[in-house]
């Protein structure tokens, strides 16, 4: 599922989307959990910088947790096994290829 980027929806609104960062896989186990942690730094960390009203996230908030979770997720799957989490450099240079959420990357050695 990763290969097909990351859409965010609440009911049948779409809130976000963020086209993948194609990679050449070394091991998919625990890309989602990856995603995920991701997704969850990037909406809390984007929510500590931004005064917000009401409590639901804007799409903004949406859009950086799906980001982080595209990332996170990419870097976790160029290491073997679940256990070694991805390096912050790595992080970093995909939230660098990710800033453009309607751009597809690849990263094939």
């Amino acid at each position: 599922r990763g290969e097909k980027g990351a859409i965010a929806l609440r009911g049948k609104e779409i809130m976000g989307k963020q086209k993948p960062i194609v990679v050449d896989a070394i091991d998919p186990t625990g890309a989602g959990d990856s995603f995920t942690a991701g997704f969850l730094h990037g909406i809390w960390s984007w929510k500590l910088d931004h005064e917000t009203n009401g409590e639901e996230w804007p799409s903004e908030a949406i859009e950086e947790g799906m980001r982080w979770g595209v990332s996170v997720g990419s870097a976790a799957v160029l290491i073997r096994g679940a256990s070694i989490p991805p390096e912050g450099k790595d992080i970093q240079y995909f939230l660098e290829k990710a800033a453009d959420p309607e751009r597809t990357f690849s990263i094939v050695k």
